[in-house]
């Protein structure tokens, strides 16, 4: 998503809380730094090699496994099963999204065209939702 922003001009700090509707803490877990930085030292293209710049910028979640895994499986663990932490993802890569499509209460965000959207849930996600409520008390 960093090097999207940076070939459409889009202020993600700025302009994902007004897509949210609601205050936005970004974060980025270093085994996504490593994989920025990788990628950067390996092409000419600038949103590329301006991608570990943006990300920077954001608070950097500290992974728990020992070596770097692929981004994917990184944020898939930082999430877990049930999504504690009520972490969002915000990407552009097709395996993310299907990872993040796949738990429950996951906020899923990317950029179609110059335009940030906010993915709807899917019917399973409602329902799983919906019966993690029913046995609560509001």
């Amino acid at each position: 998503m960093c090097r999207a922003s940076l070939r459409c001009k889009f202020d993600l700090r700025e302009r994902l809380p007004v897509v949210l509707g609601a205050p936005a803490r970004l974060l980025v877990t270093a085994c996504t730094m490593t994989a920025l930085r990788e990628a950067s030292r390996c092409t000419e293209d600038a949103s590329v090699s301006g991608a570990p710049f943006v990300a920077r910028r954001f608070e950097l979640r500290r992974c728990r496994h020992d070596e770097p895994l692929p981004v994917q499986e990184c944020i898939a663990a930082l999430i877990g099963e049930d999504n504690p932490h009520h972490y969002g993802v915000v990407t552009d890569a097709e395996e993310l999204k299907n990872t993040a499509r796949r738990i429950a209460g996951v906020p899923l965000v990317f950029l179609e065209r110059t335009f940030p959207l906010l993915e709807a849930p899917r019917d399973y996600q409602t329902k799983v939702w919906r019966g993690s409520r029913a046995g609560s008390k509001i």
